[in-house]
């Protein structure tokens, strides 16, 4: 009995190690490879804008947006979910006007521009260079992974229970259909 006890230990913990190689070798170095390609993508918007005559390469909101852009290039690689929290951290204990003033800056060179269309291209690029960093901190953190997966799991498992079925079927769905001719 204790034979199978140890074993089952042995298995359970190699698996798990297992797990964590494959994600922190393989499965990030994916999701930065994928980050810095996005980044890319957008950087090459930007400067399309410009060879365009759209906006100069000498406007505070290019050199702004383009200089994000280029730092997260440089540095895709350590931005992750605990990066994050110990960057907020030492920024909020510092938060120094410089760090506000930034905010300010770029918020300002961007609703200065005189097109309306460079603006709002411009504040889309913005906005999506926020968004991939924002799925790059959630996607690349084991903790975050450790608790959706478990939770996916168990969701794809309830999907293929015929009871949970009937509950959708008999609960969720009428409840769905009130919710939506209510709102009509």
């Amino acid at each position: 009995m204790n034979e199978w006890l140890i074993l089952s230990v042995f298995v359970g913990t190699s698996s798990a190690l297992g797990i964590f190689v494959l994600f922190d070798q393989f499965y990030r170095d994916y999701r930065v490879d994928r980050f810095r390609h996005q980044l890319f993508v957008l950087r090459n918007r930007l400067v399309a804008m410009a060879v365009n005559g759209k906006i100069s390469v000498e406007d505070p909101a290019y050199k702004q947006v383009s200089g994000l852009i280029n730092g997260f290039l440089r540095f895709g690689h350590k931005v992750e979910f605990g990066w994050a929290l110990a960057v907020a951290n030492s920024i909020r204990k510092e938060e120094s006007a410089e760090s506000k003033d930034y905010r300010t800056t770029l918020t300002h060179s961007i609703s200065s521009l005189k097109d309306a269309d460079v603006r709002d291209e411009i504040g889309v690029i913005w906005t999506e260079v926020n968004f991939r960093l924002i799925e790059q901190l959630f996607l690349t953190s084991f903790i975050v992974w450790a608790l959706i997966f478990p939770i996916a799991l168990a969701n794809g498992i309830l999907e293929s229970l015929a009871s949970w079925r009937w509950v959708k079927g008999r609960i969720v769905y009428p409840l769905d259909k009130a919710a939506l001719a209510a709102a009509a």
